[in-house]
């Protein structure tokens, strides 16, 4: 069982711990009223309805004063306070607290109105301050509130040397400023976004108007009707259970304030979050692009020659291997070409490597040019070439036309900075699996062939 819970349920304990030892206190009490009661003329509220407005006050009291012990929150305190004061003041109005709580004090009785009134004073200014929070939303009101709090005090130190007459009026006219300037504060707060001032207002306006009422009537100003007798009751009443009604219309502001806080504080958070995704996959993106880069240099730098952009010596042969298995199961040719730079050494000898490099690059495109896309090309390694030839029976690619195309390209002068070179290269062919069964034999079978093309042009050129 959650905290909150355990919590609200000892409230409701208390509450109802309170109701019954209030009934019964109340039900003892019932005969003293009454007796006071029978003694109000018949223009004043019955025994009845003065029950219900003690009891309904009492009730309000107790249960916010509860919600103080619960929440916290000063505000209840000060609505506890309130109520309090009006029940004395009021009590001591109608003659009833004497009768039931201080029947052998008169002095205490002469002065327990003015007191109740200037204890009213004092608690609905805290009330309102707290509530309102003037001191952050009015600074100005907020400040002539501490000085109204002073002259009710110095009102009630009054009562021990001034006549109460006195005391009276002064306290009468202090409420009215009070209410005059708790409406003023109602408005402004309300205007800078205050719901709840505007229950607020309604409760101070209902008590001015009953205040109003009464002083009226006291001053032969309003005609003798009953609305004028319980007009101060009635408002009072309904003054203290809008407060009450303001104090929670309240809560549900500031709990749908606390939920809508919490949503936005979701919501940017779920938007720093999406964003910090977006981030970070558009950085494992780069980073994955990166490595497809490094990747490809990689493997090119493993299966590639360097300088000449061909199959290395180790592709070329891994190439050859998937030809030979491919050609087993297509039932197709496959032949191997050896070439080998004829006098390439004395190139590099006579000029230097970079112009031996050059020539390099050159074959390299003239082999690309001259051969047919399927057709594979390799560097074996200085000036040895590997070419892998896959003819079927619709394409009838001959091997020797090839090599006969591939001498006339490389044939073909070649013009340096300041010179031209004519290179010419043997070759020499081997077909499987005539001459070979395995991509070793048919290099091999190969590089012997070009080996007798090499003789066979050294016998010629003699």
């Amino acid at each position: 069982m959650s905290y909150s819970l355990l919590k609200k349920l000892g409230l409701s304990f208390c509450v109802l711990l309170f109701t019954a030892i209030f009934s019964l206190v109340y039900a003892e009490a019932i005969v003293a009223v009454d007796t006071v009661l029978n003694t109000i003329n018949s223009k004043q509220m019955s025994p009845f309805w003065i029950h219900m407005y003690i009891g309904a006050l009492l009730s309000l009291l107790t249960y916010n004063f509860l919600l103080f012990i619960s929440l916290r929150k000063i505000s209840y305190l000060y609505y506890a306070l309130l109520t309090a004061a009006i029940l004395l003041a009021y009590g001591a109005f109608n003659g009833l607290w004497f009768a039931v709580l201080w029947p052998n004090s008169p002095q205490w009785h002469e002065v327990s109105l003015p007191i109740g009134l200037i204890l009213t004073g004092l608690f609905s200014i805290q009330f309102s301050r707290s509530f309102l929070s003037t001191s952050s939303h009015s600074p100005k009101l907020d400040k002539f509130f501490s000085r109204l709090n002073l002259a009710f005090g110095l009102t009630f130190i009054a009562i021990l040397f001034a006549p109460l007459i006195y005391i009276s009026y002064v306290t009468t006219l202090l409420i009215i400023i009070v209410c005059f300037t708790t409406v003023v504060a109602c408005i402004k707060t309300g205007l800078q976004g205050q719901r709840a001032s505007q229950i607020y207002l309604m409760a101070w306006l209902v008590l001015f108007l009953g205040i109003s009422l009464s002083i009226a009537l006291h001053f032969g100003w309003l005609a003798d009707i009953w609305i004028a007798h319980y007009a101060l009751a009635f408002s009072s009443l309904l003054f203290v259970l809008l407060l009450s009604l303001a104090l929670a219309y309240r809560i549900i502001i500031t709990r749908s304030q606390t939920v809508k806080f919490h949503q936005q504080v979701i919501a940017k958070s779920n938007v720093k979050v999406a964003a910090q995704v977006e981030e970070q996959t558009k950085e494992l993106t780069e980073l994955n692009e990166q490595l497809r880069q490094q990747e490809g240099i990689l493997k090119k730098l493993a299966f590639y020659d360097a300088l000449t952009g061909l199959a290395n010596h180790a592709f070329i042969q891994e190439q050859l291997k998937q030809l030979l298995i491919q050609s087993r199961r297509n039932k197709t040719k496959v032949s191997v070409l050896f070439l080998d730079l004829d006098d390439f050494k004395p190139i590099n000898d006579e000029h230097n490597h970079k112009v031996g490099d050059e020539v390099l690059k050159i074959i390299a495109e003239r082999l690309r040019a001259t051969l047919r896309e399927s057709d594979v090309v390799g560097r074996l390694g200085c000036d040895k070439f590997l070419v892998l030839l896959e003819s079927t029976r619709e394409d009838n690619h001959d091997p020797t036309e090839v090599a006969d195309k591939i001498r006339a390209a490389i044939a073909q002068p070649i013009a340096m900075d300041w010179f031209i070179l004519h290179i010419t290269t043997s070759i020499g062919i081997a077909h499987y699996p005539n001459e070979g069964h395995d991509a070793a034999s048919l290099i091999s079978a190969a590089d012997s062939a070009m080996q007798s093309n090499k003789a066979d042009m050294k016998v010629k050129s003699q």
